[in-house]
C-alpha cells in the first residue's frame, strides 16, 4: 500500500476525524472508500495531454463552505470558499462569500482600519457578479437570493463601534455607511442585470433592496442634524458650568 496522499495539494499528512480522511494542509476531506482506492500500490502510465476533472473536489469545498456559513464559522467560509474560487471559474458564490467571511471577521474586531480595508475587497468582489452571471453553470437564482440575505445578515449583526465616535472611523455613522455601500455595489450589480434579463426574481430582488435602502435613509438622521445635537448639547453643558461658577 502507497502512502495516503492528498490528490489537491500533494501533502502526507491526513488524518482521520470524524470518520472520515481529512488533509491538514489543505483541509480537503475524503470518505473512506475513497481513501481506500487512493492507496491502491501501482502506478499508471499516461499519454498525451490530460484534463483533470476536480468537479468533486469543488462539491466538497462548497458542501464545507456551506455549512460552515450555517454555523457561522467566518474563518472555514473564508477558507473553503478561497479553495472553489481557486478550483472554478466565474462561480459567484464563491468570489462573494470568500470576501463575505473576511468582512464577517472584521466586524468583531476592533482594528476598524482593516475592517475598512475588508469592506472594500467584499465591494469589489460584488463588482464581478454581473461579469459572472453570464458565464456561471451556478442556479443563478438560488446564488443572489443567498447573496441578498447575507448582505442583509450583516447588517443586523452586533458588530463592534466606537460609541465615543459617533462620526468618525469605528463609529456607528462610519460603520452603516460601510453597510450601505456593499448594499449599493449589489444593487449596482443587479440593476445590470436586469438590463439584458428580465427574469422576475431579479426585480423582486430589486424592489426589496430599494426599499430597504429608501427606509433606512429616511429613519437615519443625517450628518447635520448630529452635528447640531451635539452643538447644543455642548452649549447645554456650557451654560450648566457656568451657572455652578465652574
Amino acid at each position: 500500500m502507497k502512502a495516503l496522499t492528498c490528490e489537491m495539494c500533494g501533502s502526507q499528512n491526513v488524518m482521520k476525524e470524524d470518520g472520515v480522511f481529512v488533509c491538514q494542509a489543505c483541509g480537503t476531506k475524503y470518505s473512506v472508500e475513497e481513501a481506500k482506492k487512493m492507496m491502491i500500490e501501482g502506478t499508471v502510465e499516461v499519454e498525451g495531454t490530460v484534463k483533470l476533472d476536480n468537479s468533486s473536489f469543488v462539491e466538497k469545498y462548497l458542501a464545507n463552505a456551506r455549512r460552515a456559513c450555517e454555523k457561522e464559522d467566518w474563518e472555514e467560509v473564508e477558507k473553503y470558499y478561497n479553495m472553489v474560487e481557486q478550483n472554478t471559474a466565474n462561480n459567484m458564490e464563491a468570489v462573494f462569500f470568500s470576501a463575505f467571511g473576511k468582512a464577517m471577521l472584521a466586524m468583531f474586531d476592533d482594528d476598524y482600519y482593516k475592517r475598512a480595508q475588508k469592506f472594500k475587497v467584499l465591494e469589489k468582489s460584488i463588482s464581478v457578479i454581473n461579469d459572472y452571471f453570464e458565464n456561471t453553470n451556478e442556479d443563478k437564482q438560488a446564488v443572489l437570493e443567498k447573496i441578498n440575505n447575507a448582505i442583509k445578515k450583516m447588517a443586523s449583526v452586533n458588530y463592534i463601534y466606537n460609541p465615543n465616535l459617533p462620526m468618525g472611523i469605528g463609529g456607528k455613522l462610519w460603520m452603516e455607511k460601510l453597510l450601505t455601500s456593499i448594499r449599493q455595489a449589489f444593487i449596482s450589480e443587479l440593476q445590470q442585470i436586469a438590463e439584458k434579463h428580465e427574469d422576475e426574481y431579479i426585480q423582486t430582488l430589486l424592489t426589496e433592496l430599494n426599499t430597504l435602502e429608501t427606509n433606512q435613509s429616511s429613519n437615519k438622521p443625517s450628518v447635520f442634524v448630529v452635528i447640531g445635537a451635539i452643538t447644543i448639547i455642548l452649549a447645554i453643558v456650557g451654560i450648566i458650568l457656568e451657572i455652578i461658577g465652574i
